[in-house]
């Protein structure tokens, strides 16, 4: 059996004062090595967030295609990787590939995964790339010595063909999988930690595009596996932020709170932050989930628009959003929230209501996001709009990428050539765009302070013309 090399990318984050990292340890590669190593592959893993240099050096090709050449001893490099990072590791693998021909480059993560056929024909340096849960149909793939052919979620070459293999059944035992390998890390580093408590959304947001990565519905582990993780994240590596990373962490209520009594009850004592929705809490479980130890909780509202959030498959209302929140503050240390605007079918006027409603969060002590919509291969909107894209080197920065301006001009170069690739890099035209484009920048040029003044302002303008209708904010 081949052994492999895992490499997980993106840039490094700015840094605590103790020098450990803001972002958390690579689950995903993480993952596959355990249940690798517990079948016997041998293996090496490599995280370029502790490779150090400033953004603008770690968004070179150069440096990461030297960095494949430090970390990658084996036949087989397996890299993991999100959208923003994905026109960098496409150019540093055809380097690469260019001075060692012999090794096969597999690719994995969300940023290929729907956009691989495309690869392919792209870029042949890159082997084949898998899509959706990985540890399965890796290990069958080293099992067979690197031959992808009959391995379900493969997608790969074939001489001048591109060959998609049948997606592949989920796990639906996730208590089967060992704890992630934290020992083949420096978990020193990190400062935060992320667990995984379940698999997949019961949503389905006409934006996003976790449906199609992981498969409908939710597969969850159970609780006595997953405190079991907890605790030897505690007691083995003494770590006190440990945040859950399901989509939808407040699903089932029922878990939730026996998750927090079990916490409680066990006094393990750290804190912990979450991915919730609005429609799925109410104070009586938020206080539950704070009295556990939840010091934070990330709510995407993405409109101030009840037609938009109507569009966009959210089921909930403004209205709730706004009374969940406000309860929220009250009750957390840290909430955040997401706006998303620049959708084609968002009006001026539903545009200056979301920034009202940020404008009422910030002010309330929520961290609010605001990114522009990007299009997500394999999201109920990409089949849409997907046809109607537009490059734009000035956009404010999407918390899902990597800031624009420290892209190399190589870099962006590619980009600008792959449109069908670098989908999240473009936004949708239409519906005055551009507009909301340089009022975005604007604001966000002013600072928070001077942002929330110009809002409010703002808010003035908006109730003349359109009456009463926020007087209620």
């Amino acid at each position: 059996m081949e052994s492999i090399s895992l490499l997980n990318t993106g840039p490094a984050v700015p840094r605590l004062r103790n020098g450990c990292l803001l972002k958390p340890p690579p689950l995903g590669i993480l993952s596959l090595a355990a249940w690798l190593r517990s079948h016997g592959v041998t293996l090496n893993i490599a995280d370029y967030q502790l490779a150090g240099g400033d953004m603008g050096e770690q968004l070179l090709p150069s440096r990461f295609a030297s960095f494949i050449e430090e970390h990658s001893p084996a036949p087989i490099i397996g890299i993991s990787t999100m959208g923003g990072m994905l026109p960098v590791v496409l150019m540093a693998v055809e380097e690469y590939k260019a001075r060692h021909p012999e090794k096969t480059i597999i690719l994995g993560g969300s940023g290929p995964a729907g956009v691989a056929a495309h690869i392919l024909r792209a870029f042949p340096a890159v082997d084949c790339i898998f899509c959706g849960e990985g540890e399965a149909a890796l290990l069958e793939f080293l099992e067979k010595n690197g031959d992808p052919s009959s391995v379900a979620g493969v997608v790969y070459r074939e001489g001048d063909s591109i060959v998609e293999n049948p997606a592949r059944k989920r796990i639906s035992d996730l208590d089967v999988l060992p704890v992630p390998a934290y020992d083949l890390i420096d978990m020193d580093r990190y400062a935060v930690v992320n667990v995984s408590t379940s698999r997949g959304c019961p949503y389905r947001c006409a934006f996003c595009e976790s449906p199609a990565f992981w498969g409908k519905g939710v597969v969850y582990r159970s609780l006595d596996n997953v405190m079991n993780e907890i605790r030897e994240l505690r007691t083995r590596w003494a770590k006190r932020q440990i945040n859950l990373c399901d989509d939808t962490f407040v699903a089932r209520r029922p878990r939730v709170e026996e998750f927090c009594r079990r916490v409680i009850s066990e006094k393990l004592d750290f804190r912990w932050e979450c991915f919730a929705r609005v429609d799925l809490v109410d104070p009586d479980l938020m206080k539950l989930m704070a009295e556990a130890g939840c010091s934070g909780v990330f709510f995407g509202v993405e409109s101030g628009s009840d037609s938009v959030l109507s569009r966009i498959d959210k089921r909930f209302t403004v209205a709730r959003a706004r009374d969940v929140i406000s309860q929220a503050v009250k009750i957390f240390p840290h909430v955040y929230t997401s706006f998303v605007w620049g959708l084609p079918f968002e009006t001026m006027e539903d545009f200056y209501d979301s920034i009202l409603l940020m404008t009422e969060f910030g002010n309330s002590g929520v961290r609010v996001q605001r990114p522009h919509f990007s299009l997500r291969p394999g999201a109920p909107l990409f089949a849409e709009y997907g046809y109607d894209l537009a490059y734009s080197s000035s956009l404010p920065y999407h918390f899902l990428e990597v800031p624009r301006r420290f892209l190399p001009p190589e870099v962006e170069e590619t980009i600008r050539r792959y449109p069908e690739i670098f989908i999240t890099f473009y936004h949708i035209t239409g519906l005055e765009f551009e507009e909301k484009q340089l009022f975005m920048r604007n604001l966000e040029a002013l600072g928070e302070e001077k942002w929330r003044i110009m809002a409010e302002h703002l808010g003035c303008v908006v109730n003349e013309i359109h009456g009463d209708k926020n007087n209620n904010m």
